[in-house]
C-alpha cells in the first residue's frame, strides 16, 4: 500500500473510517489516543495505524466503533482508497 492511499486528510475522514462522530473524534485526536498528528491545522492518520491500535485494543472497548472500524480495516488493501483521501480541503 502506498503512502498516498494510506493517508486520511481531516478529522472527519478519520471519524468516517473509525465509524465514530466528529465530536468525539476531536475529543481522541486532542488527547493522542488515536495515532495520528497535525499538518499546520489538518489531522493526519494512517489507516494501517488506525488499524493497528484497533487490533491491539480489539478486546470491547471500543463498544459499537469496533464492528465498522473492523470492516474498513479488512478492505483497505483490498479496494481503492476511501473517496476524498488525497482532497486537500480543510475541515
Amino acid at each position: 500500500m502506498s503512502l498516498k492511499s494510506d493517508r486520511l486528510r481531516g478529522a472527519q475522514r478519520i471519524a468516517d473510517f473509525r465509524g465514530d462522530d466528529l465530536r468525539r473524534t476531536y475529543y481522541l485526536l486532542e488527547r493522542k489516543i488515536i495515532p495520528a498528528f497535525k499538518e499546520g491545522r489538518i489531522w493526519v492518520a494512517s489507516k494501517q495505524a488506525l488499524c493497528d491500535q484497533h487490533e491491539h485494543l480489539a478486546a470491547g472497548i471500543w463498544g459499537a466503533s469496533k464492528k465498522a472500524l473492523s470492516d474498513q480495516c479488512e478492505h483497505q488493501a483490498a479496494g481503492p482508497p476511501l473517496a476524498g483521501t488525497d482532497d486537500d480541503a480543510p475541515e
